[in-house]
């Protein structure tokens, strides 16, 4: 498509286009059989316009079989015109010759897949519109278009994140209605045909990233009035996320996924809640930054109940926006925490408020957020999550090892008790003035011992070290009754 500098219209808001299809459907199936070029006079030119079939027929517009470049009208009273890139020159037939603009050239296909053009012009081809006149419209268009964007402002729905109130607000806008009534339609016929697979979120992210893009692109970047507020300001970002919201909940994504990863979650919750009696004190957290995050706790509890990905995004950045307030209160300085304090404060975060499904919530946003990961701070905060529940996990496996070990060797120690109790006390002594090292940041000290990550799963080498059998040893036998992972490094 190739267009000037003008303003117009869409055609699906245009009523000249939409009474040709829907009124006079004969003359737009001829049209289209036979490659005929449509002309469509713009918005702005036909106030007052009696749209009949007379004119209609007007504007559509065949080629001529003697000369190249010329075209001929379909009305009873045969007109020509000589069709330029940017132009159409009125000739034979019309009372005055002039030059009207052609500010949008639309390709179209009919069904045999051949192309014919739809020009959306700036005048009706035969009616000059007077200075005075057009002054008048521009007045009137400009005013109409003010009163449908406070309309449009006025009319915005508190909360944007709720599908039935995006559905009645572009519903009940009679600007957007037509076009959002398809597109929901779309969103259920998607829906039907298309079935999600474990190991397939990616291609699914793929296919909902390109609905979601065909439809911002149908609702809010063809409709005049949208598309005038600008991309950046609060309308204009919110009315991009209505359309995504909406998308995401009807699809239920969060529903079907999080019956692949029920056992993954299950054992990752374990894992946490285990870790989540560990005083503050020993998270890792600088001391000068420990302080009441219960305000952030609160809030990221709240992410489970989120149904779209971007309710959760939404939530996720809340919660390091919390975070960071709260220490800047603290520390005495507003400025944005370091990364490296960061996770340990979001870890401990993560930890206490209970995050249910947790391994489902990282594939979610992942494959489904449809946010640029590489520049956009939504992508940072979705992988600093990701990395941050992985270092959890590692850390619970270690409690795992600890306790399974602890537990089988506990009824050998039961009987042996009485024999080995001065050997025992002496072994503790030994392991209290050793130098086994705090969890710091929530990473693991395992020395000599490689840890690697498969698909969520913590693998650990089998090699034959001394030193790593050693530490081992010192963990097993310096184990709590209590079973808390703190307790190791007391």
């Amino acid at each position: 498509m190739n267009k000037n500098t003008n303003e117009f219209t869409p055609l699906d808001d245009n009523p000249f286009f939409q009474r040709l299809k829907k009124k006079f459907k004969s003359l737009y199936k001829k049209a289209n059989d036979e490659c005929y070029t449509i002309c469509v006079p713009d918005v702005s030119c036909l106030i007052g316009a009696k749209i009949n079939r007379s004119l209609i027929e007007l504007h559509i517009l065949r080629e001529s079989p003697y000369f190249s470049g010329e075209f001929i009208t379909l009305a009873k009273d045969t007109k020509s015109v000589l069709l330029k890139p940017s132009v159409i020159e009125l000739k034979r037939g019309f009372d005055k010759r002039r030059k009207i603009n052609i500010l949008s050239r639309e390709q179209f296909y009919n069904n045999k897949y051949e192309p014919f053009e739809i020009l959306i012009l700036d005048s009706q081809l035969g009616v000059e519109n007077p200075k005075v006149a057009l002054s008048k419209r521009k007045k009137e268009k400009l005013q109409m278009i003010t009163n449908l964007r406070d309309e449009a402002l006025n009319r915005l729905p508190p909360n944007i994140t709720k599908p039935e109130a995006i559905n009645n607000y572009f519903r009940g806008f009679q600007h957007s209605k037509g076009m959002w009534v398809k597109i929901v339609e779309k969103v259920k016929k998607f829906e039907r045909s298309y079935m999600l697979a474990k190991g397939y979120e990616e291609e699914a992210r793929e296919r909902v990233e390109a609905l979601s893009e065909y439809s911002i692109k149908r609702v809010i970047l063809q409709n005049e009035i949208f598309k005038s507020f600008p991309e950046e300001s609060y309308i204009g970002k919110s009315l991009r996320e209505m359309v995504k919201i909406y998308i995401s909940v009807q699809l239920d994504y969060w529903g079907k996924i999080i019956g692949f990863y029920t056992e993954e979650d299950r054992l990752c919750t374990q894992q946490f809640q285990k870790l989540s009696t560990m005083p503050i004190e020993e998270s890792g957290i600088e001391k000068k930054f420990i302080t009441d995050f219960s305000k952030a706790i609160s809030c990221f509890k709240k992410m489970h109940k989120a149904k779209s990905p971007q309710e959760k995004l939404n939530l996720l950045d809340e919660t390091l926006t919390l975070i960071n307030n709260l220490v800047g209160e603290k520390v005495g300085n507003s400025d944005s925490i370091a990364t490296d304090d960061l996770i340990p404060i979001m870890s401990f975060v993560v930890i206490r408020a209970g995050l249910k499904n947790p391994i489902t919530t990282i594939q979610y946003l992942t494959n489904f957020s449809l946010c640029d990961y590489q520049t956009s701070k939504m992508g940072f905060e979705i992988t600093l999550l990701d990395s941050i529940v992985n270092s959890l996990i590692a850390n619970g496996q270690l409690y795992k090892i600890w306790k399974d070990e602890n537990d089988s060797k506990s009824e050998k120690k039961k009987k042996k008790k009485k024999k080995n109790n001065e050997n025992e006390s002496s072994k503790k002594d030994q392991i209290s003035n050793s130098t086994i090292q705090p969890l710091q940041n929530f990473d693991l000290y395992i020395p000599s011992l490689k840890i690697k990550k498969s698909k969520n799963v913590i693998i650990m080498d089998e090699e034959d070290d001394p030193k790593k059998t050693e530490f081992l040893d010192k963990i097993i036998s310096s184990g709590s009754k209590s079973g808390n992972l703190s307790d190791l490094f007391n």
